[in-house]
């Protein structure tokens, strides 16, 4: 299993002040929300999943723009600076669909700028 998660709140904010509370990190400018990265659990995808919801009242991240993705990697890369290189989960998965990646809870496909990224 994965060792690491990162979630996305089910509401989005819009203010010119920081709106995330500690430790959520502000994505509001690419349309992102609060965005938390978890790294204190290890969780399969399943687990992160009701972990984010049940725990944070937050979905697995989705990513629909190259923005968002660069953000995102942005993100990722500072924080391998502090917790080395490790992997995180979003919202993607091919559940009942092998093969056919989507976004659980809006059914949505995973853009293919995703999917090779």
């Amino acid at each position: 299993s994965l060792r690491y998660c990162f979630l996305r709140p089910s509401w989005t904010l819009h203010t010119k002040t920081n709106p995330c509370p500690h430790p959520w990190v502000q994505a509001t400018w690419v349309d992102m929300g609060c965005l938390l990265f978890n790294s204190t659990t290890s969780y399969t995808w399943e687990q992160a999943n009701i972990y984010c919801a049940k725990e944070e009242n937050a979905t697995l991240v989705k990513i629909d723009t190259e923005e968002q993705l660069e953000f995102l990697q942005m993100e990722l890369f500072l924080l391998e600076d502090h917790d080395g290189k490790v992997s995180w989960w979003t919202a993607g998965t091919d559940i009942g669909s092998e093969g056919s990646w989507y976004y659980a809870g809006s059914c949505t496909p995973v853009p293919d700028f995703v999917l090779h990224a």
